[in-house]
């Protein structure tokens, strides 16, 4: 980690940048309705409420966070969205604010939300991403996702599903991408969770442990590990 704040300082340098390198980044980008991003002409911004340095060399966003916390992702602009990804999985971000009830929405998912509790179940969700897989044995069909609850409130998730399919002219591969992310809060020992900017609800959330007594999350007919 390290090294990676090293290269990234380097490339956004000790001083204030005058103009970012890729002006089709300025400006805000929202994700599952509601802003996710600012980044300003200046190279400075926020990204899920933190403030943020950031630029862009060879289809590379650099990202160096005030807290230390340094990244690094590809990222692609077509038909007016970012391309990018988001905890680790690919997402698909619009520019501009979302419109709600006539009014601008706020710049920062995180003022929207509320923060986590220090309850043990908070505690737990908090402690590590969280995966799910799925192999059919069958079809060879996979599916992948991944989880992140955050301090703030909020949270985010990537997709991956993989299928074959076989016919006369061999067989074909698909793969389909998808992201989401909404609100979380623990109420009385309960899971609450929205999409996006809606309502939260009770997902039915339990924990179990495996045999090696490591926590497994059940919910959605899924169980999610821990995972990085």
């Amino acid at each position: 980690m390290l090294a990676l704040r090293l290269t990234i300082a380097a490339v956004l340098s000790l001083t204030p940048i005058l103009y970012a390198s890729d002006h089709a980044l300025v400006g805000i980008w929202s994700k599952d309705g509601a802003p996710y991003a600012e980044l300003k002409a200046d190279g400075t911004g926020t990204v899920n409420g933190e403030s943020v340095r950031w630029d862009a060399k060879g289809g590379m966003l650099y990202l160096l966070g005030a807290s230390g916390a340094a990244g690094a992702v590809p990222y692609k602009i077509e038909k007016g969205a970012l391309k990018t990804l988001v905890d680790g999985m690919p997402a698909t971000l619009t520019k501009g604010k979302p419109s709600k009830g006539g009014k601008s929405a706020k710049a920062s998912p995180a003022k929207d939300s509320t923060p986590a509790g220090k309850d043990q179940l908070s505690k737990l969700l908090m402690s590590s991403a969280w995966c799910s897989f799925r192999y059919n044995k069958v079809s060879g069909a996979s599916s992948q996702s991944r989880a992140v609850f955050r301090p703030n409130g909020t949270w985010g998730s990537g997709a991956r599903a993989e299928s074959y399919s076989s016919g006369a002219y061999g067989s074909v591969a698909g793969q389909t991408d998808s992201s989401g992310g909404g609100r979380w809060q623990v109420k009385q020992g309960r899971l609450l969770m929205s999409e996006g900017a809606g309502a939260l609800a009770d997902v039915g959330l339990t924990v179990s442990r495996n045999s090696n007594g490591y926590p497994i999350l059940n919910a959605d007919g899924k169980e999610y590990s821990q995972c990085n």
